[in-house]
């Protein structure tokens, strides 16, 4: 299991080992487009679709990444804090669980 956060503004994550390790990111610092890369090019939209539901907590389908590991992850969004309809997108925690 591995966690991260993801910073809006910058448009980047702080991973752990463990994150860095599941997805085969080169940085512990990965982008969105680092992300998106190491996902299946059959999967890529279906996962946008999933990180793009506005609602507070989200917790993944099965996602299969390009290294063949197979993922599930919980995001925890935070919205701006008068953003009611959930449109400013300020941060995401996330935990990342391998299951195949």
């Amino acid at each position: 299991m591995g966690h991260f956060e993801f910073d809006a503004a910058t448009g980047t994550a702080k991973v752990d080992t463990n994150a860095t390790t599941i997805w085969g990111f080169d940085s512990d610092k990965p982008s969105f487009f680092d992300a998106l890369s190491k996902v299946q090019d059959s999967m890529r939209d279906h996962f946008v679709d999933m990180i793009d539901r506005q609602e507070a907590s989200t917790l993944t389908e099965k996602v299969t990444l390009t290294n063949g590991n197979k993922v599930v992850e919980f995001y925890q969004k935070n919205y701006h804090s008068e953003d009611y309809e959930c449109n400013s997108l300020l941060s995401i925690k996330g935990i990342t669980r391998l299951v195949a």
